[in-house]
């Protein structure tokens, strides 16, 4: 099964230093052909992706994130810097 009909916003964003990583942008482009463009943020880091995410989010939402499990470090150290 998919998570995908279940989301309502989605950002996208490249795994920092890993030059095999697809474009952010590239990657928006193709969820745009799922959503609307007004659902799909394209990102220039793990943290404008992050605070972005912040941001959109309401109360009771949850954010999640896919991908490289090379940056969920990084990603969980921002995340609590901003607490």
């Amino acid at each position: 099964s998919t998570l995908f009909p279940y989301t309502t916003l989605f950002r996208s964003m490249e795994t920092p230093d890993n030059p095999r990583a697809l474009p952010a942008k590239e990657l928006g482009e193709v969820l745009c052909r799922y959503k609307t463009p007004k659902q799909v943020y394209v990102a220039d880091s793990l943290e404008e992706a992050l605070q972005l995410g912040m941001k959109l989010a309401g109360k009771e939402d949850v954010i999640v994130a896919f991908g490289s499990l090379s940056f969920i470090g990084d990603l969980t150290k921002l995340s609590e810097n901003l607490e």
